[in-house]
């Protein structure tokens, strides 16, 4: 049986929509492709996946509202949804491409 880890986070409230632009509106319901690795180095497919800078643009500029996670394992798809949730001014909707099974996509799965 695996091991259970307990984390302690700060969760970001949801902003008033009324409130935002409508820039920040829009960019809330977009969902941007992003590797699940933790290095850009790594990214396995460059040409379709945004670098740790212009993920962080995305976030932090923009208000992008959703990642979809391709690649990596389960241990950095931790850190990596931790990392993003940082980054966003608002909490982050996580997807991913797994009906075929999680292992598909993620190693240790």
């Amino acid at each position: 049986m695996g091991k259970r880890y307990s984390r302690r986070t700060t969760v970001k409230s949801l902003p008033d929509w009324k409130n935002l632009s409508l820039k920040e509106q829009v960019a809330q319901m977009v969902v941007v492709r992003a590797s699940g690795y933790l290095f850009d180095h790594q990214i396995q497919y460059p040409a379709w996946e945004a670098s740790a800078q212009q993920l962080q643009f995305w976030l932090q500029d923009l208000g992008v509202g959703g990642v979809i996670l391709l690649g990596g394992s389960t241990a950095e798809l931790a850190l990596r949804s931790q990392q993003l949730q940082e980054l966003a001014k608002a909490p982050l909707l996580i997807a991913a491409d797994i009906e075929e099974g999680v292992g598909q996509r993620f190693t240790g799965a």
